[in-house]
């Protein structure tokens, strides 16, 4: 039970990752933001990035297992 739980607490850091790049993809693209198609794909990519946030949020809540330190460390050295 305690390993699926950090199973879950991995993924979670995961998504929290691709959100980040997410992110970081769209403050770089400033050209982009000038071409409507893609202005389109840009918002809903934060559209996602936005629930996504709200799925973690709610994740926190119930907690993670006691392991937020072992996943915190994990990010720092990946």
């Amino acid at each position: 039970m305690v390993q699926a739980q950090q199973a879950r607490d991995v993924e979670i850091l995961y998504l929290v990752r691709t959100m980040e790049k997410a992110y970081s993809f769209v403050i770089s693209a400033d050209e982009l933001k000038n071409h409507p198609v893609l202005q389109d794909i840009i918002e809903q990519i934060l559209k996602q990035t936005i629930e996504c946030g709200y799925f973690i949020q709610g994740y926190a809540r119930r907690g993670f297992g006691g392991t937020w330190q072992v996943i915190g460390a994990r990010w720092q050295r990946d």
